[in-house]
């Protein structure tokens, strides 16, 4: 089945978008119909650890297995089945703590086991039954804590978020209530679930040294009677702008903050330096739409709170709450275009942000009493775009530069100095509102100069993020790209595109080979999948055609030493095998591909069988391909000229591919 799609743009170069689907076998075993698992006590009489429940991580972690309660069942049949006990020691300062509790779909049998997939784009909702014990303190709300809904797709092991959170309601400790999650079709991998995972988090103010005991019951995964969502759409090409690309693209998460941080947190303090500048340019800014909400920030990051003093680790990424220390400069703009800079600051505060948002004018009683009203200042610009720059005369004299604006303040020494190395710089963006969802803000270049480690990073230029200066600390790494010079586009297409990959052509009437891939990486933007398009992808001058292609699995692409997997050509492959002996073992490449471009088709875990047409040739035991592809060992024992065939027996017919012809010789 192909279905296409046009639409004419005019200017540069005249574009048309093309989008061809067909249907994909599954290459894995599928649970069909309603699941529910009423965690069966399987003959135990006293409660049992299961191995595909465990604490994935933080509390207690270190894929630590959860235990069936068998002597509490919400449908009272505890003869036959329990339920999950679930124990959450909050025990932290911050009280910010969370775990993930894992489960698998299929038999629990052991971590991680992604023996059986199902597609949760034919299924409507996930239900589960929830019980907290009665003496169990509620939260300051009333209520007790949250559970964020997630999944795993497929052999990644790392969760991906359904965007539901479910607070557990008071009624919980009365009896057992239901909470609902419903699946939102336009998640990537849902075809290929290998696992729900559920999160269970106490952001502010859990009673600190409980131990949160809570229990589930009767998890379903409710079929959905609608038939499957179709093929994705591709949607219209938008102008890609070279530079430093931090866009809000996680729905739900209007407070991520998508920052890139200093690969290293020494060499970029102003302490001790007679004259520190740090300065950016934007180049472009989210629409108009965004006034008010959209933050810009440059955050100095230092003291304790987090990973390291002064040095963010992967679960600080909003470094400006866990960390002690923090001045925040922040570029935000007017409805009516214009702009501004603020400065704040926090010092000795972990764990909050309060002082950072302080209004209250100081009495100096002693605690928040003593902090200052923020922002400390605020200068006026005539627009987000441009050069900013903020300047530490000396350590408490500063001056700050807009377009259009400047001004100089005066902070206490004492303050600043909490900001010697180690040091970290933070710069990135923040949503604060579901407007921006989607929309991107553009830096073209930011540097230090007058500290121990001066630099300058003109992101333009840049092939790839330059590592040596930056790391992503992102609530959303898919918000931070380093979009490179040459890129002309933003290719964006809808979900679920399970199998679809991206192509261009200069025309439609070139033949299947005429279409060359897009091989960019993919991000997920506002439930959407979006790749750059360099200028050198371009294939036409005047035009140029895009589509999408699911890849079928129908072929065993199978190399010898000395060739090379070449798809898009005819033969799929370059290169002339390597005369093989009989005193050395042979490695074989297997791939799975679609004959029709020899394109590998991702996500194939078939067991292959090899043989040969050396009759006397010693050939290795059937191994299943991982994603697609196996290497295999074989020891030809006849001189001349042979072959090698893979063969995939699990389907019918089956499929089978081989080799070129190889010279063998002693």
């Amino acid at each position: 089945m192909k279905i296409n799609r046009h639409l004419k743009y005019l200017g540069l170069a005249a574009v048309a978008l093309l989008l061809a689907s067909a249907t994909s076998p599954s290459q894995a075993q599928f649970l069909t119909g309603s699941q529910t698992n009423s965690f069966p006590n399987l003959g135990n009489t006293s409660n049992f650890t299961m191995p595909s429940w465990i604490y994935w991580y933080n509390i207690p972690g270190g894929n630590t297995p959860m235990t069936c309660n068998v002597s509490l069942s919400a449908d009272n049949d505890v003869a036959t089945s329990g339920c999950l006990e679930v124990d959450t020691p909050f025990l932290t300062v911050s009280n910010s703590q969370n775990l993930i509790m894992y489960w698998l779909t299929n038999s629990d049998t052991y971590n991680y086991n992604g023996q059986l997939y199902i597609n949760l784009e034919l299924y409507t909702n996930i239900t589960v039954k929830c019980l907290v014990p009665q003496g169990i303190p509620p939260g300051p709300d009333g209520n007790f804590a949250t559970v964020q809904w997630g999944y795993v797709s497929g052999g990644n092991w790392s969760s991906q978020s359904f965007g539901v959170s479910t607070e557990i309601p008071a009624a919980a400790s009365n009896g057992w209530v239901t909470l609902v999650c419903p699946i939102n079709h336009a998640l990537p991998g849902l075809s290929t679930c290998s696992g729900l995972t559920f999160n269970i988090q106490a952001y502010g103010g859990y009673p600190q040294g409980v131990n949160f005991t809570n229990y589930y019951d009767d998890l379903v995964i409710n079929l959905s009677p609608a038939p499957p969502p179709g093929p994705p759409t591709v949607l219209p090409l938008t102008q890609a702008t070279p530079g430093l690309n931090l866009t809000a693209t996680s729905p739900s998460g209007q407070y991520n903050r998508y920052n890139v941080l200093t690969a290293l947190p020494t060499g970029n303090s102003f302490v001790g330096q007679p004259s520190v500048t740090y300065a950016w340019t934007n180049i472009a800014w989210p629409g108009t739409n965004t006034a008010n909400s959209w933050q810009q920030q440059l955050f100095f990051v230092a003291g304790t709170g987090g990973n390291a003093p002064g040095n963010p680790g992967p679960y600080d990424s909003a470094c400006d709450w866990n960390f002690a220390h923090i001045l925040w400069f922040t570029v935000g703009a007017n409805a009516d275009g214009t702009a501004y800079l603020q400065m704040r600051c926090k010092t000795n505060g972990p764990g909050g942000n309060g002082m950072l948002f302080n209004t209250t004018p100081p009495t100096y009683s002693g605690g928040s009493s003593d902090w200052p009203v923020e922002p400390l200042a605020q200068v006026p610009a005539t627009s987000p775009l441009g050069v900013f720059s903020v300047t530490f005369v000396n350590n408490n004299n500063i001056t700050i530069t807009t377009p259009g604006g400047s001004t100089n303040i005066t902070i206490d020494p004492a303050w600043t100095a909490l900001f010697a190395d180690p040091m970290t710089l933070a710069l990135g963006d923040q949503p604060n509102a579901a407007n921006g969802y989607g929309q991107t803000e553009v830096i073209s270049g930011f540097g230090v100069t007058g500290n121990s480690v001066p630099f300058s990073d003109n992101f333009t230029t840049d092939a790839q993020l330059n590592t040596n200066l930056w790391r992503v600390l992102a609530g959303d790494p898919n918000g931070v790209n380093l979009v490179p010079p040459g890129s002309v586009f933003w290719l964006t297409w809808t979900l679920p595109d399970d199998g679809f990959s991206p192509q261009t052509a200069g025309t439609l009437t070139g033949g299947p080979l005429s279409w060359v891939g897009l091989s960019g990486t993919v991000i997920l933007n506002n439930n959407n999948h979006s790749t750059v398009v360099p200028q050198s992808a371009l294939q036409g001058v005047k035009q140029n055609f895009f589509r999408l292609i699911q890849r079928t699995f129908n072929g065993l692409q199978v190399l010898l030493p000395g060739e090379t997997a070449a798809p898009g050509t005819p033969t799929g492959k370059t290169g002339t095998p390597t005369v093989q002996d009989t005193t050395d073992l042979c490695n074989v490449t297997v791939n799975a591909v679609d004959t029709n471009g020899w394109y590998v088709v991702p996500g194939v875990i078939d067991s292959i069988t090899i043989t040969s047409s050396d009759g006397a040739a010693i050939l290795p035991t059937p191994a299943a391909l991982v994603n697609s592809t196996g290497t295999y060992q074989i020891l030809f024992q006849t001189d001349g000229t042979n072959t090698v065939t893979a063969t995939d027996t699990s389907v019918t017919p089956n499929i089978s591919g081989t080799s070129s012809i190889v010279t063998v010789s002693n």
